[in-house]
């Protein structure tokens, strides 16, 4: 049962070993009261909801995301993920070594117009993407940029 004591759907977590690539992408349509128990990865994970709000609690705290937000949690973060409301969540996980530049903390990151189009397109990409300088490799490259400089909102 989530922390907030509301009976919902227990979302199902995808088992991985390793992702097939650098960028690994996930696109679910959440119920009302959807949540995932606590769990780690060792990945970083940006989840990203098109609508709705997400909430990701830690033990360093809770944060919260409406559409123009996106939650960072670092890999190995143990972590749920909660909403109250449906919502259309979109996550990207990143093989740590492809996000060396990113602070190993959860934050609340602003998901620009170019970052939101550049994740409604790679979600549309199969799994195993075409690599070695493919126009999808191009994305990926372009993408991860994007998330590297997505500005931290301070609230």
């Amino acid at each position: 049962m989530p922390p907030n004591g509301q009976r919902g759907l227990q979302r199902v977590i995808p088992v991985l070993d390793a992702l097939p690539r650098p960028l690994y992408a996930r696109a679910e349509s959440l119920g009302a009261g959807s949540w995932t128990p606590r769990h780690r990865h060792d990945w970083v994970q940006f989840s990203y909801a098109i609508s709705g709000v997400l909430g990701v609690h830690t033990d360093e705290g809770s944060f919260f995301a409406p559409p123009q937000w996106g939650i960072w949690i670092p890999a190995g973060l143990e972590h749920e993920v909660i909403t109250s409301m449906r919502a259309e969540m979109r996550s990207l996980y990143v093989r740590r070594e492809d996000c060396q530049w990113a602070p190993d903390q959860c934050r609340v990151l602003e998901v620009t117009p170019l970052a939101r189009e550049l994740i409604k397109s790679f979600c549309a990409l199969p799994v195993e993407y075409p690599e070695g300088g493919s126009p999808e490799q191009r994305l990926v490259t372009v993408l991860l940029d994007q998330l590297a400089s997505l500005p931290e909102v301070g609230f």
